[in-house]
């Protein structure tokens, strides 16, 4: 009796199996999306891979099973996996991506807090340098940008556009990012490519609180170029008065001081290590920006 391989051209046989397979990963994307635990049981539970690598037939970006279920803010199917034997911190072959990044550019804020919980990396770099807080700044997935900022997130992180998260909130107009950023001690005021600097983006949306609150923090504001960065601010504004009066003022010794003890934080926990300070309370909340 023959084989199929005797019968069958190799190739035609490969093309079967490779379509088999596509046609397994579709099902599992769409049960994963549809929240069908029952069936991500079933197929994972049939042999493939913890780890496996889903290309999704919705965008380019392939992503792990994990990674997929965290992106659509599943936490039951999240939490099944990770019991299941799927790596937390395993990152994709190809933009390098974790669960932690996925579930950042998501929706679902109980996803960010569950894997964090589990262990996940929060300062977990992707293929393009960028961290979770940073593709959740892109993405305004504001609740994770303060959860991860409370876990630890680096906040003065570059990724290859030369960009922090601080950047991107900024340029995408989220106030509350911007804050939480700031407040997690990310300062960072280079000017970017077509993105403007955060303070000048600030400064064009009117958010004058974030201004006031990112000088107050310390950033870098040259007396020489700063008209640059406001250009098309008009002049006679509440914020380009604000910006200008800092200009030609000089620092108290008080600013100074809280400038470099925030420095020294390096941008991780920043409040949290502040709070442990044995200072008075009236210095704990100058240092914490409360005024």
């Amino acid at each position: 009796m023959q084989t199929v391989c005797e019968w069958w051209p190799c190739w035609q046989l490969e093309r079967v199996l490779m379509a088999s397979l596509h046609d397994m990963e579709s099902l599992l994307y769409e049960a994963i999306v549809d929240g069908n635990l029952p069936t991500v049981k079933r197929m994972v539970n049939s042999g493939i891979g913890r780890n496996a690598v889903l290309h999704s037939p919705r965008n380019w970006e392939a992503a792990t099973i994990l990674s997929t279920a965290a992106f659509y803010g599943n936490l039951q199917i999240v939490s099944y996996l990770i019991e299941a034997g799927a790596s937390i911190n395993f990152q994709d072959p190809g933009v390098r991506r974790s669960a932690l990044h996925w579930a950042s550019m998501g929706q679902g804020t109980n996803v960010v807090k569950y894997l964090i919980s589990r262990g996940a990396d929060v300062n977990a770099l992707d293929r393009d340098n960028m961290s979770p807080v940073m593709l959740a700044a892109l993405h305004s997935h504001q609740e994770a940008v303060r959860e991860l900022v409370e876990a630890g997130a680096y906040v003065n992180g570059i990724d290859r556009l030369r960009c922090t998260a601080l950047h991107y909130a900024a340029f995408h107009g989220d106030p509350v990012s911007v804050r939480a950023l700031v407040l997690g001690g990310c300062v960072h005021n280079n000017a970017i490519f077509v993105k403007g600097t955060p303070l000048g983006n600030l400064a064009t949306s009117g958010d004058i609180a974030n201004v006031q609150l990112l000088l107050a923090a310390g950033c870098n504001m040259s007396a020489e170029d700063w008209k640059q960065q406001v250009e098309g601010v008009e002049e006679d504004s509440e914020v380009f008065q604000l910006l200008k009066e800092h200009v030609h003022t000089a620092p108290s010794l008080k600013q100074v001081c809280r400038v470099s003890i925030r420095g020294s934080l390096q941008g991780q926990q920043v409040q949290k290590k502040i709070l442990q300070l044995p200072l008075p309370s009236s210095l704990i909340d100058y240092l914490l920006l409360l005024y």
